[in-house]
């Protein structure tokens, strides 16, 4: 499936339209200026995801283990940027990027 938008604030507009006001959405930190306000604009609840000190990346290690061993109930979406993120550059590995889609499909 293709989804085309006007951008990039057009698509998280649109993406808000799968979840439900109160729902939460974990998003890298720092992240694109205008994502979390656009969330928070659609009611739904902003949380940071936990962060690699090393590389800045998402840390899936952490955050498989706050879902799967700490009880933290997952949330209903995820806003990373995984390519020349904005705005630090940083870029998730292949490894990162299917680990971090196995604990989506879950």
């Amino acid at each position: 499936n293709i989804f085309v938008t006007n951008g990039v604030s057009h698509g998280l507009q649109l993406l808000c339209g799968l979840a439900r006001p109160g729902d939460e959405v974990w998003l890298e930190r720092p992240t694109y200026f205008l994502a979390a306000n656009i969330f928070r604009g659609n009611y739904l609840t902003v949380k940071p995801l936990p962060m690699r000190r090393d590389s800045g990346g998402v840390d899936v290690d952490r955050l498989s283990a706050m879902v799967e061993k700490e009880g933290v109930s997952p949330p209903k979406l995820i806003y990373i940027i995984p390519s020349y993120q904005n705005p630090t550059g940083s870029v998730l590995s292949v490894e990162e990027r299917r680990r971090l889609a196995e604990f989506a499909s879950r």
